[in-house]
């Protein structure tokens, strides 16, 4: 009879074994064999990220760039903690990283056919983009960057 089968390989889920009836030449069902074949598909890797630091508050876009990331699937972890939002394409994820302990730490990819990792470093202080200086009676000091927001329901106190 004719007959197809395909099976996930239980010691490795990147292989897929499949086997199927064939004939020689197609026409004399007499003459036939067994065709058996290994499919492997491959995990995911990282080309590059950038940044690859974040203040511990998070906040910060990350571009992933590799290959076979799967637009259904995949999951990105910041240090094991899940970014706040995540857009995939199979060569290009964009993650913004959550909040954080300070340290070092793996950025990771996961997907059904494997993982991949990069470095990954969340800072205590945001780094410095530069800065402006004062003169108040012939010292000068840096200034601090600027600072703003809101909280809903919020009070303003002086300190």
């Amino acid at each position: 009879g004719n007959y197809s089968s395909a099976a996930v390989d239980p010691t490795d889920p990147t292989d897929v074994w499949v086997g199927a009836e064939h004939t020689p030449d197609g026409m004399n069902s007499c003459q036939w064999g067994t065709a058996i074949g290994r499919l492997t598909f491959s995990g995911p890797s990282i080309k590059n990220a950038a940044p690859t630091t974040s203040p511990r508050f998070g906040g910060t876009s990350v571009v992933i760039n590799g290959r076979d990331f799967l637009p259904s699937g995949t999951a990105v972890r910041f240090g094991g903690s899940q970014p706040t939002t995540m857009t995939v394409t199979p060569d290009r994820i964009t993650a913004v990283s959550p909040p954080h302990l300070p340290g070092s730490f793996l950025l990771t990819v996961d997907t059904p056919n494997g993982q991949a990792s990069v470095p990954f470093t969340y800072l205590s202080r945001p780094e410095s983009t530069g800065g402006m200086t004062h003169n108040l009676g012939g010292s000068s000091r840096p200034l601090p960057p600027p600072v703003s927001g809101s909280t809903p329901g919020g009070r303003l106190r002086p300190f």
